[in-house]
């Protein structure tokens, strides 16, 4: 918890942390900073201490200060330390919405597409919903992004208490779950919603039984699935470490999926060493996940993507349905080829 700052100091000139204080570092006694002019997105463009430590990429600078380290009284030596600020505030996006996002099984509409949107403060799945045909077809003119059910609120501080509705990330609470979920077979995917779980973010999925031949949606028949495995169940889950991430918008090549099912990853602050700790990783991929053609999903999950060094993105993924049941013969007996061979009349 930040109480004061002596005088007239550099800590005293800086954005105070009303919230709790974590994970502080101390590199070195006296430094010199280079002041960000990004309109305070940034606080900080880079940090060198009399050491030769560097915090961050060493540019021009046009703000440069000279921060030592203090005395108080006799006894008290003072030195500033790089910490983590966990505050809720209007600036803040740690908000997750856990209303679920569903087709209107009741017209014959299944999920075609996921993505992420934010609304306000709130991070909120989406599906895509199209009229389901026969045999897996799908009425490609009636594919449409179904917005979410919005939470309403005055102040972002309010949606802490909606704990019904809302998941607010915090210290503590900032793992996603890494899962692919497939339906049943002879069902598809019809809706998904996010879920606490052990203090995690989880994914679950609603699946619904399909006529085939028809192609009819058996409405009244929609379970949810999901998987329940946590770091403390007989199988736990394994987090997948961001191991000195730098901004993922750095890094220019492709980036490699690096997580599977029954893991989880953490959402932190970036590098120290790379970014001076101020962005927060993995970032959101918000781009839509929607086959094209459209067909029938039978599943979908949540992945981390990225490349060591770089903190990645993580996202929505879906997978399609298996049709190959539908185009094997129901005979097991395999077709022979019989000949006869006759002597020609002439021979």
């Amino acid at each position: 918890e930040s109480k004061s700052c002596y005088k007239d100091l550099f800590c005293a000139k800086q954005p105070k942390c009303n919230g709790r204080i974590f994970d502080c570092q101390f590199f070195h006694a006296d430094a010199w900073v280079c002041m960000a002019g990004d309109g305070g997105a940034r606080r900080y463009d880079w940090v060198e201490y009399e050491d030769g430590t560097l915090l961050g990429n060493k540019g021009t600078c046009v703000n440069k200060i000279k921060v030592d380290s203090w005395w108080r009284y006799i006894f008290w030596h003072c030195s500033y330390c790089l910490c983590k600020c966990d505050e809720v505030t209007e600036d803040s996006d740690r908000f997750w919405s856990l209303l679920p996002a569903v087709a209107d099984t009741t017209q014959n509409k299944i999920v075609t597409g996921l993505r992420f949107v934010k609304r306000g403060k709130i991070v909120y799945p989406q599906i895509e919903q199209a009229t389901a045909l026969s045999e897996g077809g799908i009425d490609e003119t009636t594919r449409t992004w179904v917005e979410p059910n919005q939470i309403a609120y005055s102040d972002a501080r309010n949606l802490t208490k909606n704990t019904g509705s809302v998941f607010t990330m915090s210290y503590e609470q900032r793992a996603m779950d890494m899962d692919t979920l497939t339906a049943p077979e002879g069902h598809v995917l019809t809706g998904v919603k996010l879920r606490n779980i052990g203090g995690h973010l989880n994914l679950e999925i609603q699946v619904t039984p399909m006529e085939f031949t028809a192609g009819n949606v058996v409405s009244d028949r929609s379970t949810w699935i999901a998987n329940d495995n946590t770091p403390a169940t007989d199988k736990p889950r394994t987090l997948v470490p961001i191991i000195m991430p730098d901004i993922p918008t750095k890094f220019a090549g492709p980036n490699t999926v690096d997580t599977t099912t029954d893991q989880f990853i953490q959402f932190d602050a970036s590098s120290a060493h790379k970014d001076v700790s101020q962005t927060t990783v993995p970032f959101i991929d918000a781009q839509p996940v929607a086959p094209t053609p459209a067909t029938w999903l039978a599943g979908a999950g949540l992945y981390h993507k990225g490349r060591v060094g770089y903190g990645g993105f993580v996202g929505l993924k879906v997978s399609t349905y298996d049709f190959s049941r539908h185009l094997i013969p129901d005979s097991q007996e395999r077709p022979v080829l019989r000949y006869e061979f006759v002597k020609a009349e002439d021979a």
